[in-house]
């Protein structure tokens, strides 16, 4: 995949729902001339770790929730 960025290869993707490839060292860039904290390509805002496993712990409980309060059994 090509850094959406720099054009070369990368591996990384951007921390948003797109996850576009981009060098971590070309996002940090990207962030500090631009001011930003959200994508530009999705214009959804970046994300860390913390926030995505905070989610899916909750999308955990929720489905547990409702696994254990069904009517009719399995």
């Amino acid at each position: 995949m090509s850094c959406y960025v720099c054009l070369k290869n990368t591996r990384h993707t951007s921390p948003c729902i797109c996850e576009a490839p981009i060098h971590r060292k070309c996002l940090i860039q990207m962030q500090k001339k631009m001011h930003l904290n959200y994508c530009t390509l999705c214009l959804e805002p970046f994300y860390d770790g913390d926030d995505s496993v905070k989610m899916i712990w909750f999308l955990l409980v929720v489905v547990f929730y409702l696994l254990l309060t069904r009517s009719d059994p399995m």
